[in-house]
């Protein structure tokens, strides 16, 4: 079903009708994610119903909210909706579905496809090794198909990145850079003054963390030489995709707005450069979200043809050059690739090892069914 054909409305007032109306919108919701194939956070439901005329910027909050409403009730199921992975469990256990003699079977089955699961060294020989980090979990669930097919780690900082996750980048950085390749910090976020502000000090946060050291003897990563690049979301990609616009700088559920005098940060230099060179408003970056083929190529043209040597609104600091992966980055991935499935299928030929399994696991396999006709 096309998108643009399934109807949807807002449930209004505090009548009796309004559970029938929460029932019909959560359905809407389930159909327009079956639609997209994509999941979506609450807030990022507010863009998209703005987007089909659905809602006014005005009601981003209200979606919000009906969208927790429909799944306390039960209208929309929960892993419909975008996760927050640092939110996960950890520890769960889930049984395994099959006797002994089949998990056997199936172990033994991985061997005759594990090439599958063979990961090469995709960035070994290149010039560049990239990293992304977003600032909203629907720019992860957004750009993650195009980072996935580009083999680059992406992760969402939610404002200022956690010291562990800092870590863990600098730590995939500082064995690239031991292997010869230039290391690539690409950054996606609001349109808004604290994002800018937690942008041009990313490179910095990495430097605070230097000194740390892992377990195994490990030392952190220095970040002199790394390139940090914000490719989205630019004045340029707001215009062209007609994004809505938020006509106030709040901060906090609060009400708390930089654009006010009142606000402790009203004063702060980054603050005012941008009231002086945006205004009292800002973009989030769930917008993105509404158009997510335009989305994606934004994010494979900054992967693929890099990122201007300066932003165009000379609003964030982005001196460095990044000239991008270049267009053969797939096919020299895809190499790679071949050649990793044919070793190691030939090398399970020419011992004899796939002729061995298949004839161990046609034997447990008849065992198996020999003991169910028996039973």
């Amino acid at each position: 079903m096309n998108i643009d054909d399934i109807p949807i409305e807002l449930p209004y007032g505090k009548s009796r009708d309004r559970e029938r109306q929460l029932i019909d919108f959560g359905k809407a919701i389930v159909a327009y994610t079956e639609a997209m194939e994509m999941h979506v956070s609450p807030r990022g439901w507010g863009y998209i119903l703005v987007n089909k005329g659905k809602a006014t910027k005005d009601q981003i909050d209200e979606v919000e909210k009906l969208i927790g409403q429909c799944l306390d009730k039960g209208y929309i199921p929960v892993d419909l909706i975008a996760r927050d992975e640092r939110r996960e469990a950890q520890g769960v256990e889930i049984p395994t579905d099959c006797n002994e003699r089949e998990f056997v079977a199936r172990w033994l089955g991985y061997v005759l496809r594990c090439e599958q699961a063979y990961i090469p060294d995709w960035f070994a020989g290149m010039d560049y090794y990239v990293q992304m980090m977003v600032e909203k979990v629907d720019l992860l669930t957004l750009f993650k198909p195009i980072t996935d097919k580009y083999h680059i780690p992406i992760a969402n900082d939610v404002g200022w990145s956690a010291r562990l996750q800092r870590a863990d980048f600098g730590k995939r950085f500082k064995e690239a850079e031991a292997h010869g390749l230039q290391c690539v910090l690409l950054y996606a976020g609001d349109y808004a003054p604290a994002d800018v502000m937690i942008f041009n000090k990313l490179k910095k946060n990495y430097d605070d963390v230097k000194h740390q050291v892992w377990s195994d003897g490990t030392t952190g990563y220095d970040p002199k030489n790394l390139i940090v690049k914000r490719f989205a979301l630019t004045k340029t990609q707001i215009t062209d995709l007609h994004l809505p616009w938020i006509e106030n700088l709040r901060t906090s559920s609060k009400g708390l707005d930089l654009a006010h005098s009142t606000h402790n940060r009203h004063d702060e230099a980054w603050v005012q450069d941008w009231l002086n060179k945006v205004g009292s408003r800002m973009v989030e970056a769930n917008a993105l979200i509404t158009h997510p083929v335009e989305g994606r190529k934004i994010c494979e043209d900054a992967i693929v043809h890099g990122v201007p040597a300066v932003d165009e609104d000379d609003v964030v600091i982005a001196s460095e050059l990044w000239p991008g992966l270049g267009e053969d980055a797939l096919p020299k991935f895809e190499a790679k690739k071949r050649k990793v499935d044919n070793d190691i299928k030939e090398a399970r030929r020419e011992s004899g090892l796939e002729a061995t399994l298949q004839q161990w696991i046609g034997s447990l396999r008849d065992d198996i069914s020999y003991g169910n006709e028996k039973s």
